[in-house]
């Protein structure tokens, strides 16, 4: 079947030269819909976070961003206190200086997991997506206390 079809599309590159216009007059109209720029990626809606039943670990669970090509999600925890002036300039983060220790996972997962937190202790949590493109702008911190 692959060959039948491989024929007929040499066949009609013959008959129309490969010339786009020669195409495009026929009334060919194409099946699948032509690539697009990618767009800047819009802030993450929502996402949730879950202690597990391990001490000293909570999960991250970041909802799907479809339409923006690949995207890799990003998810970053402080210990303590939450960050002022966090941001991204040149699709670099920037911490303030004096930041306490953040943990960062980043990859092409929603779901994070966040290990060895003191029990007691809050967390702060953000949340980010890259493309190509663009970096989102930082979800909204959440904050959870580790069990």
């Amino acid at each position: 079947m692959q060959n039948s079809f491989g024929c007929y599309a040499k066949h009609f590159g013959c008959l129309c030269k490969f010339d786009a216009s020669i195409i495009a007059e026929s009334g060919f109209e194409t099946s699948k819909e032509v690539a697009q720029r990618l767009q800047d990626l819009e802030k993450i809606t929502d996402f949730s976070l879950k202690r597990s039943e391990n001490t000293g670990k909570v999960m991250v669970n970041i909802t799907s961003l479809n339409l923006f090509g690949v995207v890799f999600y990003g998810c970053s925890c402080v210990k303590g206190q939450p960050l002022d002036n966090l941001s991204f300039i040149t699709r670099q983060l920037f911490l303030p200086e004096g930041t306490p220790c953040v943990r960062c996972v980043f990859n092409k997962l929603r779901k994070k997991v966040f290990s060895n937190l003191k029990t007691g202790e809050f967390y702060y949590f953000y949340v980010f997506v890259i493309n190509t493109v663009s970096v989102s702008p930082l979800r909204d911190i959440r904050k959870l206390m580790a069990a």
